[in-house]
């Protein structure tokens, strides 16, 4: 089962767990959905202000999606450890970024996105395809805009989900590993605790900015 939230009118703003937004819902509201897929917004809604959130178990046991026509931004973290959802981003406006920089906790993720991404994780991240109500997403889509990951853990792909962008920035602790055909202009990669720094673009030319690699 998949449960919609969006604004009726084209432009509403939303607000999560006491983000600011003229559809507002409270985290003991988000708390009550019970859902295998939950999506909220979509890409005529408004930006998206999230707020901080620990979902439980049988919160969107399968896929959270996150959309807006607007800067989807946060003021407190996004745990979704318990419920082990994994995370799509759906965003349509080439004037805003998408900035998930808090000490989230969430590991799976599909993105497509029309300005800059900017994403944090305590835990592992891996850039995969995904698939909700409004169809697949195959992992992290750019209009050639720069692409933030910062990880607790590993950064990873599986196989065919490709990163697309400008510069590109991870920080990991294990190990990025990113071996698919990507398709960025640089690369800037931070790496402690063992674990190797691989990337493979298939865009020339690539341009390292700095390479850190220790532990």
């Amino acid at each position: 089962a998949t449960t919609i939230i969006t604004p009726t009118t084209v432009g509403r703003t939303i607000g999560l767990a006491g983000g600011a937004g003229n559809l507002s819902l409270t985290a003991n509201e988000l708390a009550t959905i019970r859902s295998a897929n939950v999506r909220i917004g979509n890409t005529t809604s408004g930006a998206m202000q999230i707020g901080t959130f620990t979902a439980g178990a049988d919160f969107a046991t399968g896929v959270l999606t996150l959309a807006a026509n607007g800067a989807i931004s946060q003021i407190g973290a996004l745990n979704l450890a318990a419920s082990g959802a994994d995370l799509i981003i759906r965003h349509a406006d080439a004037a805003s970024s998408v900035l998930l920089t808090q000490n989230n906790s969430f590991s799976n993720i599909a993105a497509t996105v029309s300005g800059a991404l900017s994403i944090t994780s305590t835990t592992g991240l891996n850039i995969t395809s995904l698939t909700d109500d409004l169809g697949v997403v195959s992992g992290i889509t750019t209009s050639n805009d720069n692409i933030t990951l910062t990880s607790g853990g590993t950064i990873s792909d599986t196989v065919g989900n490709l990163i697309s962008g400008a510069v590109l920035t991870t920080t990991s602790v294990g190990g990025t590993v990113l071996d698919n055909a990507h398709t960025v202009t640089t690369f800037n990669a931070t790496n402690t605790g063992g674990g190797a720094i691989t990337l493979v673009n298939t865009a020339a030319p690539l341009t390292i900015t700095g390479i850190s690699q220790t532990g």
